[in-house]
């Protein structure tokens, strides 16, 4: 586990089983979450860097295993999202980084696994961010390029979340729900996280 002291607050990086789990009283748990699209065949690079339609770039993550049972991968997000919501402050959030997906002609989404706790009473919904990444790997003639992720901003059901649009120069221009920040070109990972997003 990596820990920096920012002014009075501690930033944590880490995997939740194995290093946070006796943490409480958490602000804010920022999370992208491995996105199961099915990643398993070579990728083939040279169409999609000219431009042009590439058959395998769809499956476009390979350097970790990308392809769960769905059943078992949207599980697994509903075991973390109970456990990230036990940790948090009474006004804390989740910010957890998602996109929406195609399987088997269907599209997904992380409501799937979101309005289960809703209903339960584990969590509320507070915010939906649209992240415009400019770019995307995943070429399909059947659908729309996706070039946009979500941030859905998450808390304890009867929460006061800390989150707040902000005016830093007294303008009167806050921030919208459309955020546009290119995804980084980056040959270390196969989803490089943009710095300004976080």
């Amino acid at each position: 586990m990596k820990s920096f002291t920012l002014g009075k607050s501690e930033l944590l990086q880490g995997d939740f089983y194995k290093t946070l789990n006796s943490r409480k009283n958490v602000r804010l748990i920022l999370t992208s979450p491995t996105y199961n699209i099915g990643s398993g065949g070579k990728r083939a690079d040279g169409m999609r860097r000219k431009g042009e339609f590439d058959q395998k770039s769809f499956s476009g993550i390979t350097s970790y295993s990308d392809n769960l049972p769905e059943d078992e991968y949207q599980e697994s997000q509903q075991q973390f999202l109970r456990w990230a919501v036990k940790c948090l402050k009474p006004d804390g959030v989740i910010a957890y980084v998602h996109k929406n997906r195609h399987k088997s002609r269907n599209l997904l989404t992380p409501y799937s696994w979101f309005l289960p706790l809703v209903d339960e009473g584990v969590l509320k919904i507070y915010e939906e961010i649209v992240w415009d990444r400019g770019s995307t790997h995943n070429h399909d003639k059947n659908y729309l390029f996706p070039v946009s992720e979500r941030i859905y901003i998450l808390c304890k059901p009867d929460a006061k979340p800390f989150f707040r649009n902000f005016d830093p120069d007294g303008l009167n221009k806050g921030m919208s729900d459309v955020w546009r920040i290119n995804r980084p070109k980056n040959n270390f990972h196969d989803a490089a996280f943009p710095l300004e997003l976080a």
